[in-house]
């Protein structure tokens, strides 16, 4: 699965001295009257590392797994007391 994000934004974290930016997931498709589109979605943002001018296009390929063995996980009870 591939993704495209446009960068939002850029800067250096404070704490770490490390160059981060903020980056809009791209949505794109036909509309009803067969008209191309294009949304970012800047209400469900991500912050990655690196400096990457704001309007920069990034594409990331996503692969997706099937975990084999389910029932080894530990689960996390919480409300309990013992």
């Amino acid at each position: 699965m591939e993704k495209r994000f446009v960068s939002l934004g850029h800067w250096v974290d404070k704490a770490t001295g490390t160059p981060m930016s903020r980056l809009a997931e791209i949505s794109s498709g036909i509309s009803k009257q067969s008209q191309p589109y294009e949304i970012a979605d800047t209400e469900s943002r991500e912050m990655v590392e690196g400096t990457y001018p704001v309007g920069t296009i990034l594409t990331a390929t996503m692969n997706l797994t099937v975990q084999e063995h389910p029932e080894a996980q530990k689960g996390l009870k919480l409300g309990t007391s013992k």
